[in-house]
């Protein structure tokens, strides 16, 4: 809808507008560490890896800045997500 692609954050932007939340209030979870996490950082958001998904296994991850957090298994993403939440709140 933007006319760019990640990591060129602008989709995430129009996402976040229609939401009505700022960038630190959102997380995103992707199977790309370039497209994906690269632009949730680029906007400070929280960053979750699937890496269960990735199918980018030749992209190479030297020099990448990793994600906050990192999902073997989609259980995962839940119990993160959790223990985040209970520790902003706290």
């Amino acid at each position: 809808m933007t006319g760019k692609r990640k990591p060129e954050p602008d989709s995430l932007l129009l996402a976040l507008k229609k939401l009505g939340v700022k960038a630190e209030e959102a997380a995103i979870i992707g199977g790309s560490l370039r497209r994906d996490v690269e632009a949730g950082k680029r906007l400070r958001m929280l960053t979750v890896y699937a890496a269960y998904g990735d199918r980018n296994f030749f992209e190479s991850r030297e020099g990448k800045e990793m994600a906050n957090f990192v999902a073997k298994r989609p259980e995962d993403i839940v119990e993160f997500l959790r223990e985040d939440f209970r520790n902003e709140r706290c």
